[in-house]
């Protein structure tokens, strides 16, 4: 974690703060630690403890993802890389990937993609 990284409990809130807006059916936090990447979901109650656990194995908090339904098979998805991270290509191809295994796991056939966050 360099000196600029935010702590778990900042990431949690700030996830907290995303929800709360209510512009997302679904919003997350993502951790990756070499080969393993990890999906940190606003709606779980075991959010932080997921994300501590995470962290203190080696993984690094990237991006978050969040995803605003049209309807029941389409809608849009946002990724923002974490300020840490901003710029940095392999992030955004990963958010980009984990978003494509997303859309498949909720059934979306039919979806955007902003490469930003919604305020």
């Amino acid at each position: 974690m360099t000196e600029e990284s935010r702590t778990q409990f900042d990431l949690i809130e700030e996830l907290d703060q995303e929800k709360a807006k209510g512009f997302f059916c679904l919003g997350l936090v993502v951790v990756i630690h070499r080969t393993t990447i990890k999906l940190i979901f606003a709606h779980d109650e075991r959010r932080l403890e997921k994300l501590e656990r995470g962290m203190r194995d080696g993984g690094e908090p990237i991006g978050m993802i969040g995803f605003v339904k049209e309807s029941e098979t389409s809608g849009t998805f946002y990724s923002q890389p974490l300020a840490e991270h901003a710029g940095e290509e392999w992030v955004e191809d990963i958010l980009q990937e984990l978003i494509d295994e997303v859309a498949r796991m909720l059934d979306v056939s039919q979806f955007r993609v902003e490469r930003r966050w919604l305020n």
